[in-house]
């Protein structure tokens, strides 16, 4: 059954806007530890809590956002939620003390749409096409990851990292045009008052289901966070410098993220989610041990980021098609900012715990 043109225009408009902000989120990782080390203040435990504090905002944010967004509406939450992204950018652009990235990061992290984006786009599409239009989402955030990864090295390089940053409130400005010419008004207003909120979080808590794909989404983005506290070290050991590690990642990501969409694929059709996600932490777990244990040779690096990447797209696509099925429709905007917070702090928790592990080991 194919996707009508108002699905198809929903899921192209929440992407885009989803690719703009996490090019916010992913340009910084390639070049942050080189450029944190040439700023005021600069520690490695501050470096690290400048990394993972926009996860912080963003977990503080996603349930206030998710449940305003049940009563105000989708697109007015978004909007707020993109003009503080602008500002954050425009704090870290021309922030020349790490504590003023760190606070630039911090406003940019309060934007905390994530949640209602997703809860939008299940607004906009059948049950049954929410899987792939989730599995769309999910490829374009491993698609900003890849360009990230590529552009923030060479696009630093020569204009320098703030120039990065007006680049990111440019597009939270085109972000917004998206939101307000590709997307229709939902206003979803609802009788929800803030004393529904204990009422609802309790409900949800009770599945198991749920508490376990919370468990999953913190994971995945801790060992991502903490992960580039490392990996740009290692593949310089095989010449892959600022200017020249697009030609590790590129490969990666291809392989990694276009096995992914696959298995997407075989599991929408044979209606296997729910293992397909136990399966990728699995898989998960075992890349890092193999990039840990492996990486001080050619075959293990490539071979444990391309399985990291893979499994890890895997739970960014997979995991909030999955949220989306197992609760009610009145409070899907609060699930989804319960799950955004976790996946949040899961990357403010990597970042720290990275910084402090970088620290230790020198």
């Amino acid at each position: 059954m194919p996707m009508s043109s108002q699905e198809k225009m929903a899921a192209c408009s929440i992407a885009s806007i989803f690719l703009l902000r996490m090019l916010g989120l992913f340009m910084l990782l390639p070049i942050f530890r080189e450029y944190a080390v040439t700023l005021q203040g600069a520690t490695k435990p501050i470096m690290g809590i400048t990394l993972g504090i926009y996860g912080l905002t963003q977990a503080l944010f996603q349930i206030p956002f998710g449940f305003f967004s049940d009563r105000w509406g989708r697109r007015v939450v978004i909007a707020w939620g993109l003009g503080l992204f602008i500002a954050g950018s425009v704090v870290v652009a021309q922030s020349t003390h790490l504590y003023g990235v760190a606070i630039g990061r911090a406003l940019q992290g309060a934007g905390a749409i994530g949640s209602v984006l997703m809860v939008y786009l299940n607004d906009l599409t059948r049950e049954e096409m929410r899987p792939r239009a989730m599995a769309l989402v999910g490829m374009v955030i491993g698609l900003s990851f890849v360009l990230a990864l590529l552009l923030a090295p060479l696009l630093s390089s020569y204009w320098g990292v703030p120039a990065l940053f007006w680049g990111m409130a440019a597009g939270g400005i085109v972000a917004l045009l998206i939101l307000y010419r590709g997307l229709p008004a939902q206003p979803n207003a609802g009788r929800l008052m803030m004393s529904d909120l204990p009422q609802q979080t309790s409900t949800l808590f009770r599945e198991k289901a749920y508490l376990g794909a919370l468990g999953a989404v913190f994971l995945a983005h801790a060992a991502l966070t903490a992960l580039f506290l490392f990996l740009p070290k290692w593949i310089q050991q095989y010449g892959f410098t600022d200017r020249h590690a697009w030609q590790f990642y590129i490969p990666v990501f291809v392989v990694g993220f276009s096995g992914a969409m696959q298995i997407i694929r075989w599991t929408e059709k044979r209606r296997q989610l729910k293992k397909t996600l136990y399966y990728s932490l699995i898989g998960g777990a075992l890349a890092l041990l193999c990039l840990m244990f492996g990486h001080g040779h050619m075959v293990g690096l490539f071979t444990g980021a391309t399985a990291f990447f893979m499994a890890f797209g895997l739970l960014e696509a997979g995991l909030p098609a999955f949220v989306s099925t197992i609760v009610g429709k009145s409070i899907k905007g609060t699930a989804m900012g319960i799950y955004a917070t976790l996946q949040f702090l899961g990357i403010f928790f990597g970042g720290v715990a990275g910084g402090f592990l970088l620290g230790f080991l020198g």
